[in-house]
């Protein structure tokens, strides 16, 4: 079976079962003569559920607040596999999360017969890039490992056959063009208006309007329009044959967008109603109504006896906190920990990341029980005053 070039895939993953999803996804596209790299995709997904084994990968709820669910890049991510040869490093891990991933959609992937780079060198990505000499930073960052495994790849690529490409089949829907790389969640406060653009996806699948909407986008990285960018976008619609009637419509929908991205939480936050609020006013669009911020507070403070459930863990100032520890912590601070979030049955629920889409989030925010972050509890008064140091554990339980 013929195919047309290979793709470097590598993905992290909330952890190695069943019920776990990819967090973050990359993949680099190589010439099959050269080995060169040809294109590169690369973007953190929104789990929908709570993320363990941040301390690993680095990556935690807050992050992937703003990123895009595996749905929503499925296509993108499809056209890039699709008829190409699978390589990985520990292939048959990364194949069964992609397929897992798409069996959700009910979409059939077949990751087909590729390369696996872990055998062909009988190492960990590690310990085989050092012995070929490779440099291997950020490991368990995917884009990372995915740069080291086609380097690896390409010592191997002479000798490589009896290859057979992805297909995938049942994959319908409108393609999206968006991605949220890790430097938009770890930088600073002024990429905070980046995350929350992040989250939306293009309304529409016109390839015109998407080129329109993708330079709209990128104007906006700080919030506003200059009078330079508005020329641009006038110039940039006529060459493109957009008539003013539609250029509007395409405004609107796309402030539509990012107002549906924002409620993806349930919480419309101060910064979210302003950023809003500008592109609006710079768009020029007077009848868009946008709810009152913020939709959702939590006022920091728990009365004593309050039904406090948790969710995930946290590693805080080098310390773990398991739920048993939190749940210990609660009961002798004098609140009630619950195992289960109910209407009438939980007053409180403490979350890894007050952001966190875990299922227990999701009904807190139906049932408008207030979601208070593991750290956050922690500087709990009752809480804090147990502690042996700033969010450190009580000394009795270090070691345990």
């Amino acid at each position: 079976m013929t195919f047309a070039n290979f793709v470097v895939i590598d993905v992290e993953t909330t952890g190695f079962g069943k019920t776990d999803r990819i967090i973050e996804l990359s993949a680099i596209t190589l010439d099959a003569t050269t080995g060169g790299i040809i294109d590169e995709f690369d973007t953190l997904i929104n789990p929908l559920r709570d993320i363990s084994n941040s301390n690993i990968h680095g990556i935690n709820a807050s992050m992937v607040a703003s990123a895009p669910t595996f749905e929503e890049i499925a296509i993108a991510f499809g056209n890039i596999v699709q008829g190409n040869v699978m390589v990985a490093h520990n292939i048959s891990f990364d194949s069964k999360m992609i397929s897992a991933e798409y069996q959700r959609l009910n979409v059939d992937f077949d990751s087909g017969l590729g390369q696996c780079t872990l055998k062909l060198t009988g190492a960990k990505l590690a310990e085989a890039c050092e012995r070929h000499g490779i440099v291997l930073s950020n490991a368990h960052r995917s884009m990372s490992d995915a740069r080291a495994t086609a380097q690896l790849f390409n010592l191997f690529r002479e000798s490589t056959h009896d290859l057979t490409p992805v297909n995938i089949s049942g994959l319908v829907g409108t393609w999206n063009p968006r991605t949220y790389r890790r430097e938009h969640a770890n930088s600073g406060d002024l990429s905070s208006t980046v995350r929350n653009r992040r989250r939306l996806y293009f309304p529409s699948s016109v390839e015109i309007e998407v080129a329109y909407l993708d330079v709209l986008d990128h104007f906006f990285e700080d919030s506003k329009l200059s009078e330079i960018e508005i020329i641009q976008l006038k110039e940039l619609s006529l060459e493109l044959g957009l008539d003013a009637l539609r250029v509007n419509q395409l405004h609107y929908n796309y402030l539509l967008s990012l107002h549906s991205a924002a409620m993806r939480d349930g919480i419309i936050s101060d910064h979210e109603f302003w950023l809003m609020n500008q592109i609006a006013s710079s768009l020029d669009i007077e009848n868009f109504e946008i709810p009152a911020a913020p939709a959702q507070s939590f006022n920091r403070e728990v009365a004593l006896g309050s039904r406090v459930c948790f969710t995930g863990e946290a590693r805080i100032a080098t310390r773990e906190y398991p739920r048993h520890l939190l749940e210990t912590m609660a009961a002798i601070a004098g609140f009630q920990p619950v195992s289960s979030v109910t209407k009438k049955g939980c007053d409180v629920l403490v979350s890894a990341d007050a952001t966190s889409m875990s299922g227990k989030a999701k009904k807190a925010r139906d049932f408008e029980i207030p979601i208070l972050s593991i750290q956050d509890f922690l500087e709990l008064p009752e809480i804090a005053s147990q502690s042996s140091g700033p969010l450190q554990p009580p000394d009795w339980f270090i070691g345990k």
